[in-house]
């Protein structure tokens, strides 16, 4: 879906287009660069990127930064439906462990509630009180 989410944003005007070695990046929907390049010049479109090159640097990032495969987690695929930055993936796994809620579930309630980044805060709140909800009216202390 990124070769095409990526040809669709093109088609309806955007002149920045996002991409990463091997698709390693923060999170679901990172469009493969080397691939991205190699449609558009198969397209007609002029990148001005050496292919061989980039080429070159990805299997060098494989080779020598990547230490795993890059996946599509559930997690990152919520995140993205809830419109949540997939840089909480981290905060959000730890804090929804310590208070005994669905990371899904969290993510959602941060989407519902327009969080964006640099507001881990709101994540403890929600979490907070999602866990209220799950136990009751018991106020849910986070756990150790």
């Amino acid at each position: 879906m990124a070769v095409a989410n990526t040809l669709a944003a093109l088609d309806a005007g955007a002149c920045i287009l996002d991409g990463c070695l091997r698709g390693y990046g923060a999170g679901a929907g990172n469009m493969q660069l080397e691939v991205l390049v190699a449609v558009l010049e198969r397209m007609g479109v002029k990148t001005g990127v050496d292919f061989y090159k980039l080429l070159d640097a990805a299997d060098w990032a494989e080779k020598n930064i990547i230490t795993a495969i890059p996946v599509i987690r559930s997690v990152s695929i919520v995140s993205g439906l809830a419109g949540v930055f997939s840089g909480f993936l981290k905060p959000v796994a730890r804090i929804s462990e310590q208070y005994g809620v669905d990371p899904r579930d969290l993510f959602f309630e941060l989407g519902r509630r327009k969080v964006v980044a640099g507001q881990e805060d709101l994540i403890i709140e929600a979490a907070d009180e999602l866990s209220k909800q799950k136990k009751g009216t018991h106020h849910a202390e986070p756990r150790a």
